[in-house]
């Protein structure tokens, strides 16, 4: 739970979900409402202690055999004929280390073969070569990054997540964080898009699941089929129909993919920053939030509008988010949705 000893929002996190006998991580909740957040985040907990390593103090918050503090790996793994017959699994380094004596209590009370013998002469040897007992500051984690350790951040562990393809479950559904979180855009639309990647968006077939409410589920927009977020945001011929009018107007060779996650990974984009190529990267990203604000427009304030004039609300919102880039200098917002072809178009 960090380096920081007391901070507020350790309390806070402590209180509602109480800590391990370390105090390193939560415990792991099984209540049904209000935890699903800390739940997901969970999921990963042994993961991330598996790239975790401890700098020994007083030794009262390291596992003996579970944490890293020797080497590259736990001991217990290292050690299994050890670790299976000693009475000390859930020990502490602390509870181990015998101060007055200075030797250490393996907790081995019965008679042992001799493959055990010469595990424990092992296990022996290294403690005492490694030279590191318990003293009296304390303990510290730290975040292996590559062949180093240091302080752990936000930033190394999302790193180290996304080069092990962790952050997806499956890895071909992994879309690059840079084609979602960008700052040509609000970042409320990149959460969006992360949740559309993830086929986590709250639309109807969804809601059933759940049985927040018992009706027919039918697509806002065509009414003809089923209401899910492919077929809502891709595969409904509203959505067809405004995928296929930008693909020509640009002249995109582009097909439409089965899931959300692969047309935006396949969306072709150009490393040259010109006006034409930001107003194709966020392209797919204003036709999606687009479809999603008329989708909700239909089904809550029961107003519609037409193809047309969506197509006009997605040319208009991408004004609205690149009229401050570098690229259209001198060009007004008015100017940028009135005369979108000559913006577009032709070079500045």
């Amino acid at each position: 739970m960090g380096t920081n000893n007391n901070p507020l929002w350790k309390q806070l996190i402590a209180e509602k979900y109480g800590l391990e006998q370390s105090e390193w991580h939560t415990k792991y909740s099984k209540q049904p409402y209000g935890y699903s957040i800390w739940k997901g985040i969970n999921k990963y907990t042994e993961l991330f202690k598996s790239n975790c390593i401890f700098r020994l103090g007083d030794g009262t918050r390291i596992s003996f055999w579970i944490d890293i503090w020797v080497g590259d790996q736990p001991l217990f793994q290292r050690f299994p004929a050890v670790y299976g017959v000693c009475a000390t699994k859930n020990h502490t380094i602390s509870q181990m280390y015998n101060v007055n004596a200075e030797i250490w209590e393996l907790g081995i009370t019965r008679r042992v073969h001799d493959n055990v013998i010469s595990e424990i002469a092992t296990l022996l040897h290294l403690l005492e070569t490694n030279g590191v007992t318990p003293s009296s500051s304390a303990d510290v984690r730290l975040w292996k990054d590559g062949h180093q350790a240091g302080e752990f951040t936000f930033k190394k562990c999302y790193q180290w997540l996304v080069t092990r393809n962790i952050v997806e479950e499956n890895q071909t559904e992994c879309v690059h964080p840079k084609i979602i979180w960008s700052k040509l855009w609000p970042a409320k639309v990149s959460f969006f898009l992360w949740l559309a990647t993830k086929n986590k968006v709250l639309t109807q077939d969804k809601l059933i699941k759940r049985r927040w409410r018992d009706w027919a589920n039918h697509c806002y927009l065509c009414i003809n089929d089923e209401e899910t977020s492919r077929h809502l945001l891709l595969h409904c011929s509203t959505a067809i129909y405004i995928w296929n009018f930008f693909k020509v107007e640009f002249h995109l060779n582009w097909v439409l993919p089965h899931s959300i996650h692969t047309a935006l990974s396949t969306w072709p984009c150009s490393s040259i920053r010109s006006r034409k190529s930001l107003v194709i990267k966020a392209l797919p990203v204003a036709i999606l939030w687009n479809l999603w604000k008329e989708r909700n427009r239909r089904a809550f304030k029961n107003k519609s509008s037409t193809t047309a004039k969506i197509i006009q609300s997605i040319k208009h919102i991408i004004a609205y988010w690149l009229y401050l880039q570098p690229e259209f200098q001198k060009i007004s917002l008015k100017q940028f949705m009135i005369n979108w072809k000559t913006v577009v178009f032709e070079p500045p």
